[in-house]
C-alpha cells in the first residue's frame, strides 16, 4: 500500500500547489489550513513546502495516520457517474455534519479514490466491487474548527430572468 499512497501523494501534489492556503488568507476560495492547529507562520511555511514534498516520505506518514486511526469512513457506489457522485456527495456532507456535531473531527484522504491505480488496490483491500468515491479518517478530538473561507453567493450563483 506504501507504493499506493505514493502515487497518490504525486498525483495530489500539483492540485495541492494551486488550492492550499495558509490560515493568513484573503483568498475567496481554496483549503486554508485552519484545522491544522498550527501557527500562523507554520502554516504559510507548510504551503511552500508542499513544493518539495518527497512523496516516499510523505506516505510513510499517511501510512502512520491510517493505522493510527480510530475509524474510517468509507462511501462508494457500484459506478462512477456524475449522479453516484452527487449522491455521494450529499452523504459525504450529512455524514460530516452530523459527526462534527458530536465533537468527531473528519480528516480526508482523497489520493485515495482519485487516482485509478490506487482506488483500485482501495477496492481490492475493502473486498468491494463498488468505486470508493469518499474515504476519511475520523476520531474525537477537543480542538474546534474554524470556518473555511467561502466565495460570496454572487459569484458562484447567477440569476436568470
Amino acid at each position: 500500500m506504501l507504493q499506493h499512497l505514493c502515487i497518490a501523494i504525486q498525483y495530489l501534489k500539483k492540485e495541492l500547489q494551486e488550492w492550499l492556503r495558509p490560515t493568513t488568507t484573503h483568498e475567496k476560495d481554496g483549503i486554508a489550513l485552519f484545522d491544522a492547529g498550527v501557527s500562523d507562520k507554520v502554516s504559510e511555511q507548510i504551503v511552500k513546502n508542499i513544493v518539495h514534498a518527497q512523496p516516499h516520505e510523505e506516505a510513510q506518514k499517511d501510512r502512520a495516520l491510517i493505522k493510527g486511526s480510530t475509524g474510517f469512513i468509507v462511501i462508494t457506489a457500484p459506478g462512477d457517474t456524475k449522479e453516484e457522485w452527487l449522491r455521494a456527495g450529499r452523504l459525504v456532507e450529512y455524514c460530516w455534519l452530523t459527526l462534527t456535531h458530536a465533537g468527531i473531527a473528519v480528516a480526508p484522504m482523497t489520493g485515495l479514490i482519485e487516482h485509478p491505480t490506487v482506488h483500485k488496490r482501495l477496492m481490492q483491500l475493502l473486498h468491494t466491487a463498488q468505486r470508493p468515491l469518499f474515504f476519511a479518517r475520523i476520531g474525537y478530538t477537543e480542538e474546534r474548527n474554524h470556518v473555511s473561507p467561502r466565495r460570496p453567493l454572487e459569484d458562484v450563483l447567477k440569476r436568470s430572468l
